[in-house]
């Protein structure tokens, strides 16, 4: 997986004096192929489950089954300051994962859908 550093390119205000609308034009449509590039690399990544590694049921780019998405961005007090994870499980996954906790989790039932 390639690690696309968005922060390499940051933007730039053009000054008056100078200014360079195929340039700036340029830079646009080269940030818009990195963002789509960086979900492109995300999208990819949620077609497994990281704990299985089962293939997700994916039709026409939509998922067809719940997952549990993980992500955690790690702060100044941890050995992985400044960096983040991220992870999918299926639900089989999830349940196996809970099943084992010391305490229980909390679950609550919904009366409506989001």
């Amino acid at each position: 997986m390639e690690i696309i550093d968005i922060h390499r390119f940051p933007l730039e205000r053009p000054r008056k004096n100078s200014y360079n609308k195929e340039r700036l034009r340029e830079k646009r449509e080269y940030r818009v192929k990195i963002v789509l590039e960086v979900k492109g690399v995300e999208q990819k990544r949620m077609e497994y489950c990281n704990g299985c590694g089962r293939k997700l049921k994916i039709e026409n780019g939509i998922l067809k089954e719940d997952i549990f998405e993980g992500r955690k961005a790690w702060g100044f007090f941890s050995k992985k300051d400044l960096t983040m994870d991220s992870f999918c499980l299926c639900e089989e996954c999830y349940e196996e994962i809970i099943r084992n906790f010391k305490i229980p989790i909390e679950r609550f039932n919904q009366t409506e859908a989001i």
